[in-house]
């Protein structure tokens, strides 16, 4: 059976145009349709396919006011992030592990976050903090207007770190 050149989209006329419904022995096959991609050089399997859309995505929100020693909150599972930041009451040093998980769950591995400045009389200042969940960098850095630094999330020996990708100051 093909599709009809002009007919109407639906399930009819196109699951037995492109999908087998019956198996090797002639019986109807109804289910859920599988890569069954088994080369061993692929990556695991993808159970949720909008779950990975949503996570290749990016992300930018309003500006986010951080408290003395305040964390930049992120959506976990976005891998890219544009955050915004001012100083809640002139200049302000944000946490020593500066970023705090919207949903209570875990941040992926090769998560980027760049956080930009955006009053150069409220700067945030990302501190330096070779330790679980710090922002390993090149020494700490104040965001005022229009400056950014970008971390990327990484595991190493168990241990999970954000580290400084580049900025510019």
């Amino acid at each position: 059976m093909s599709v009809a050149f002009g007919s109407n989209l639906s399930s009819a006329n196109t699951n037995a145009a492109f999908v087998s419904k019956t198996d090797t022995s002639g019986n109807t096959v109804v289910g859920k349709i599988d890569l069954a991609n088994i080369d061993a050089e692929s990556i695991a399997s993808i159970s949720n396919v909008q779950k990975v859309i949503n996570q290749e995505s990016t992300i930018f929100r309003a500006v986010q006011t951080i408290t003395a020693s305040g964390q930049i909150t992120i959506d976990e599972r976005i891998k890219n992030h544009l955050i915004l930041v001012v100083g809640d009451a002139g200049n302000v040093d944000a946490s020593s592990t500066p970023f705090l998980a919207e949903n209570a769950g875990s941040f992926l591995d090769g998560t980027i976050v760049t956080v930009i400045g955006t009053n150069d009389s409220q700067k945030v200042t990302m501190k330096n903090n070779i330790a679980a969940n710090g922002a390993v960098q090149n020494g700490d850095s104040a965001l005022g207007k229009f400056n950014c630094i970008t971390y990327m999330r990484v595991t190493i020996s168990a241990v999970s770190y954000w580290l400084e990708r580049n900025r510019n100051s």
